[in-house]
């Protein structure tokens, strides 16, 4: 089901699902991607539970501040489930790296600007649409369902990426997704992958056996 909902456009996805379904399908996600839990364990749970426990692992990672970035790192590592989170769950992990990014321990060590720098960059590059990555940047905040301004979300994240190799991932993303379409029933690609452009074509497409 992921599969699909990831294809398709998040931002209609909440008219068309209750908000209290969609909110506990985010946090179903977050938690699986944070926590690393099975998705079954969350199966019988009822969607006050998962509230409760969504909030309880998020007030954690703050907590832990800047050492939670290299779990976020190690998450991010290979193919997970962060490609198909909706943008609220994107949002939420992109909260947690601004929010670090002015503690005096993240400043004083380049391992830390290096793995916030890396994890921002691996967000953006799973974005399909230009809208899609709009919604995760209005939804860089720790409570589902609020907005915030995305001027100022991409500033913040133009800050922890200053300076590194990642400096420009952002204006990247832009100008990979500007000519892209929606891929919708067909494979997940990364924006940042060479053959991103062939999603836009139809399975059966003889180009697809020259890959």
């Amino acid at each position: 089901m992921a599969y699909q909902l990831k294809d398709a456009d998040y931002a209609k996805m909440t008219d068309e699902i209750d908000k209290i379904a969609y909110e506990t399908f985010t946090q179903i996600l977050y938690l699986h991607f944070v926590a690393g839990s099975n998705l079954l364990k969350y199966a019988n749970m009822g969607s006050d539970l998962i509230a409760n426990t969504y909030k309880e692992n998020v007030q954690n990672i703050r907590r832990i501040g800047v050492d939670a970035l290299k779990r976020i790192r190690n998450h991010l590592t290979g193919w997970g489930w962060v490609h198909y989170m909706p943008p609220e769950a994107k949002g939420i992990i992109l909260a947690h790296v601004t929010e670090v990014s002015t503690q005096p321990k993240y400043l004083e060590q380049a391992s830390y600007r290096q793995d916030a720098a890396w994890i921002v960059a691996e967000i953006m590059a799973t974005h399909q649409t230009p809208r899609e990555k709009y919604e995760t940047l209005q939804h860089m905040t720790f409570t589902i369902g609020d907005k915030v301004d995305v001027a100022q979300s991409t500033t913040s994240l133009n800050s922890v990426v200053l300076g590194t190799v990642y400096a420009n991932c952002l204006q990247e993303t832009d100008a990979r997704l500007a000519s892209a379409s929606p891929i919708r029933g067909r494979p997940f690609l990364r924006n940042d992958e060479q053959n991103f452009v062939m999603a836009r074509l139809a399975l059966d497409h003889p180009l697809y056996a020259q890959a």
